[in-house]
């Protein structure tokens, strides 16, 4: 820290040589103050690159974004931040973030809740404010789309039912034709159009729009299991023994299936491919990690057994559930 610094940047990287006095005296803070806001003793040792927070809003910061099962804002959602014996209402901007909130210390639990279309409030998660601005992304299982009902046909199932894969049947879907219809306001790769099902039920049918070139990718995967044969080829390939190449195999997809289905139940099936933040990061110039510390990152994923735990190379020094890669499976 030069002497004589009028003022400091928000938050503040420690420098060699720097003290938690001479970081509050520079600051215009109390030691206590500067303390308390970072949860530290006056006596405590300093670290080249910690991160200390100079004010409430840096410090106690909460603020949440909430996305769809694509990863695009949802606008306009009916929330309520409840910390600190406060509940705060309102709606998201248009992309899908509250407004920030000031908690009391890092200890201040969080409850995050929406509401949906019957007006009745859905709890979505608990979180402590922890230290640091804590900017939650909060990710739904669905799509979001606006439509109207119609008065449903008498005898006709409510559930439309999913068509299931024919059993044993290793022969590839073909992939979607072109999608149709307007695209939603909340997401413009959303199409939807009205149309009706088998017993004449009034239904709204949803395209996703792939970008050009994404299912060309996958143009030579037929499905089908992996062989013996084909593991001991890909591993003298590599020239490793089979079982490292298995066991890489079930790490790397982190015990979950690896595969997918375009169409739910009928669909063709692709592989799913692993996402690495800390490689997003780096090759993007870590531009997007400010915004998106869920999707780029200097840090990779961690395992659920950190979860809550501190973790200083982490954006708000903490393991959070955007912080584990199962989130996102």
């Amino acid at each position: 820290m030069s002497a004589g610094t009028p003022s400091l940047p928000d938050p503040y990287k420690v420098e060699a040589g720097d003290t938690l006095s001479r970081i509050a005296e520079a600051s215009g803070l109390p030691v206590s103050e500067l303390g308390r806001l970072n949860e530290l003793e006056a006596s405590s040792r300093l670290t080249v690159g910690q991160a200390l927070y100079l004010s409430p809003r840096t410090a106690n910061g909460v603020t949440v974004q909430f996305l769809d099962a694509l990863r695009h804002p949802i606008s306009n959602l009916a929330y309520r931040l409840k910390f600190d014996d406060r509940s705060i209402s309102g709606v998201t901007d248009q992309q899908g973030i509250t407004a920030q909130q000031i908690t009391q210390s890092p200890s201040s639990l969080c409850e995050i809740s929406i509401q949906g279309a019957d007006g009745r409030w859905r709890p979505c998660a608990r979180t402590v404010s922890g230290v640091g601005h804590k900017f939650i992304t909060l990710v739904s299982s669905a799509l979001v789309v606006k439509g109207s009902t119609d008065r449903h046909p008498a005898g006709a199932p409510v559930q439309l039912g999913i068509e299931a894969a024919p059993g044993g049947q290793s022969a590839q879907k073909a992939r979607p034709g072109e999608p149709s219809g307007q695209p939603s306001r909340n997401n413009p790769v959303v199409l939807t159009r009205k149309n009706k099902g088998p017993h004449g039920q009034s239904i709204i049918r949803i395209d996703v729009a792939f970008p050009p070139g994404l299912l060309d990718l996958f143009a030579g995967y037929t499905g089908g299991e992996i062989s013996p044969a084909q593991w001991d080829e890909a591993a003298e390939e590599l020239e490793c023994e089979t079982a490292v190449l298995k066991a890489f195999a079930e790490v790397e997809s982190g015990s979950r299936a690896a595969f997918w289905r375009l169409n739910r139940g009928d669909g063709a099936v692709l592989p799913a491919i692993l996402y690495e933040r800390h490689y997003f990061s780096r090759l993007t110039a870590r531009r997007y990690d400010h915004t998106h510390p869920d999707l780029s990152w200097r840090v990779g994923y961690r395992t659920r057994a950190r979860l809550g735990k501190s973790d200083r190379r982490m954006h708000d020094g903490r393991v959070d559930a955007n912080d584990i890669y199962a989130n996102y499976a």
